[in-house]
């Protein structure tokens, strides 16, 4: 990308040669370290070789790639996932319809995946496989793997082609854009459009021969991003305030800009007040779908530093543990703080904050002025277009806008930002707060985290934090791959399939199901989603949800409901094969342990299978869950004595348990299984789910924090 800098603006031959006022150039390798003297005027689009450029960018790329696509169906849906395949699951009356009952969403995304959906299966897919994780994952995926090359275009309105190259680098190793890029969420999208939106506002502002040209482009990618989340509004603020600051503006910018922005809101405004019910909701009823903010975080200095650390090594800054804010919101219970030494990695701890510590130093000492600059050098460099200064305001106006809904109510600035919401609302404005409702700073830090790099005095010392960077968020985008970090549905769903002989219709009723409470109760539909293949004799039943007819399932058992569930499926007869998955492997206390159910079941029923593996907590690795399942199977001809408790095979435990890997590759005669046991804070209930639908809702503030809904 050429720079179009004005011929008053062009360095006259013989000047010294330049270094840059935020990233000074260099070569090595990518160019990145090492510096070189062109000079001023071949400064910008100077490197070795276009060769070496357009190699160095596809192979960036393509590692990018295969960083979002390498096994991109290992995650379990989550909840806001299984929500996602719920709205889109009917026919295009009924997606509009569910949205428009009051959930914040424009349309955009969810009509967009639909038609990748339906395009499957005209393609030849089975309803059930357009549904997988896999195929509905690839869209979100492909925008994150194209915006690795938009971060190029991006960075190249600030520096040159070496720090672009380094910006596009540091895009596709980002563990935070990595896992967006592998849910069916609209972020990935949202972000993507953001970030040609921001190229092509600087393009347009800073071109004088072809405006016409960019024009277009900006409202275009405005009007995208709008259509996707509403979130994007956060942009258009941060573009007024580079308008405001921008010390030269032509006659018509500010009239055009307004113009666009005109464009942009014409169908969100539409949309919330003539076709969705979220405004009402959100004023007249106090419900707007982000109260669980507050039950997420307490918008202390844990929330503020965990900002830049999530986006640009994806995770949280950890908490001092037990906590009762995490414990509510993961819907740990009591039993969890418990048994802390044995679902806690505390070297995992120690590594996350020295990593935090380093990320800090390298973004703090990249601001001071380690190397000197000219200021006649900085009209130049800045190619007319993005100046270094836009940074701070793109990551600071989103910031402070959120920031903004957690002032004290009461307080003097809350009655004269927020007074006329309260008037409307009597809890008044819900502070927000969630780090990918933040997400369009993030180009914004990669930026800025590519600039401390290169401003560090040495090359020693900027190629040592460039590999602790990249080791990082290697390290971090690997759990993707590796470990569970949703609840692990899918080896349920495979120890059920090789058990229960559900392929067949009328067995499956011989096949009892029972699953834990966990945050997200409607996403062990992603049991029914793996199973569709051998469950489903009508596709069409696919789009009703309707996958389970006969399968005896109660899901969300908790500790008083385990005696009962093995009670009534015990003394049926049709009922040949019981699958139990907990959450507590880890603990051997009734009423789950093996010696509890054995004692209950009795000697008609024998231990058969019995595997565990940890599960752990998205943003916080060193928390996790020993999940087990075990399978029982009723004996054709019991023994005629009483058996032990301990019926079952003499195996323990930990010989019992096979690993993922162990499984994939077929050393195991039966998948991966669970159970789980966890009593519901604040009630003694039991929650029982049959085909998706809440029998018996309990009380407290599990539940309250697990079904809330999550724009």
């Amino acid at each position: 990308m050429n720079t179009p800098a004005s011929d008053a603006l062009r360095p006259k031959p013989g000047t010294p040669a330049p270094r840059s006022p935020s990233l000074p150039a260099g070569s090595g390798l990518f160019g990145f370290f090492k510096p070189h003297k062109p000079n001023e005027q071949t400064w910008w689009n100077h490197f070795p070789s276009d060769g070496i450029l357009f190699l160095s960018f596809v192979a960036i790329t393509l590692v990018g790639m295969y960083l979002r696509f390498f096994r991109i169906g290992y995650q379990s849906y989550w909840f806001d996932e299984g929500h996602t395949i719920e709205r889109i699951a009917g026919s295009s009356q009924e997606m509009f319809r569910s949205l428009a009952k009051g959930q914040a969403f424009p349309p955009g995304w969810y009509w967009l995946l639909r038609e990748w959906q339906r395009f499957l299966i005209d393609m030849g897919a089975k309803p059930y496989d357009s549904f997988s994780p896999g195929a509905l994952r690839f869209i979100p995926a492909l925008f994150g793997t194209l915006a690795i090359p938009a971060m190029y275009f991006l960075a190249r309105q600030f520096t040159d082609k070496r720090g672009a190259l380094l910006v596009m680098a540091l895009t596709a190793v980002n563990p935070y854009l990595i896992y967006y890029s592998r849910d069916i969420k609209m972020y990935m999208a949202l972000w993507f459009f953001i970030i040609w939106n921001t190229i092509f506002f600087f393009r347009w502002l800073s071109t004088y021969r072809h405006a016409w040209f960019w024009w277009p482009l900006f409202t275009l990618t405005g009007v995208a991003a709008m259509l996707l989340h509403t979130a994007a509004a956060l942009m258009l603020v941060v573009q007024f305030f580079w308008l405001l600051l921008r010390k030269r503006l032509r006659a018509l910018d500010g009239v055009l800009w307004g113009l666009a922005v005109s464009l942009m809101l014409v169908f969100p405004i539409w949309w919330y007040i003539t076709q969705n019910r979220w405004i009402t909701k959100a004023t007249v009823e106090n419900n707007s779908g982000v109260e669980w903010n507050q039950d997420y975080t307490a918008m202390d200095w844990h929330a503020i530093s965990s900002l830049p650390l999530v986006h640009l090594f994806g995770y949280l800054w950890p908490v001092a543990l037990p906590d009762g804010r995490l414990s509510s919101w993961l819907g740990l219970g009591p039993v969890f703080d418990q048994h802390l030494a044995t679902r806690t990695v505390p070297w995992v701890i120690s590594a996350e904050v020295w990593a935090g510590i380093a990320l800090g130093a390298v973004l703090i000492l990249g601001l001071l002025p380690w190397r000197g600059r000219r200021p006649g050098m900085v009209k130049a460099n800045s190619a007319l277009r993005g100046c270094w200064w836009y940074v701070p305001v793109w990551i600071g106006v989103p910031i402070g806008c959120l920031t903004l809904t957690w002032l004290p109510k009461g307080g003097a600035w809350y009655q004269f930002l927020w007074g006329w919401y309260d008037r409307a609302n009597a809890k008044g404005i819900p502070p927000i707060w969630e780090p990918r409702y933040l997400g369009m700073v993030l180009p914004a830090l990669i930026l800025w985290l590519a600039a401390a790099m290169r401003r560090l005095p040495t090359a020693g010392l900027r190629i040592v934090a460039f590999s602790f960077v990249i080791l990082i968020s290697l390290i971090s985008a690997s759990t993707n791959y590796f470990i569970y970090r949703q609840t692990p549905w899918q080896p349920t769903a495979e120890v059920l399939a090789s058990y229960g002989n559900t392929a067949d219709a009328d067995k499956r009723k011989s096949v009892a199901l029972g699953t834990p409470f966990t945050r997200f109760p409607a996403a062990v539909d992603q049991i029914a989603y793996d199973l569709a293949s051998k469950t489903v004799p009508d596709p069409e039943a696919l789009d009703k949800l309707e996958f389970f007819p006969k399968l005896q399932w109660e899901r969300a058992l908790d500790d008083n409901a385990i005696v009962p569930f093995l009670d009534r499926v015990r003394r049926n007869p049709q009922v040949k094969i019981i699958v139990l998955t907990d959450r507590n492997g880890d603990v051997d206390e009734p009423p789950l342990s093996n010696a509890s159910v054995n004692s209950r079941l009795g000697a008609s029923w024998k231990l058969v299978h019995e595997e565990s593996y940890r599960w752990y907590y998205e943003w916080r690795y060193y928390l996790f869950n020993t999940w087990r399942t075990r399978v029982w199977e009723r004996q054709t001809n019991p023994p005629s004595a009483p058996s032990s408790p301990l019926s079952g095979p003499s195996v323990s435990p930990s010989a019992r348990s096979v690993s993922p890997s162990t499984r994939a590759s077929g050393a195991s005669s039966a998948p991966a299984a669970r159970t789980s046991t966890l009593t519901i804070p604040g009630t003694s209930r039991q929650v029982i789910l049959r085909g998706g639908v809440t029998t018996a809702p309990a009380t407290g503030s599990a539940t309250a924090a697990a079904t809330r809904p999550q724009p």
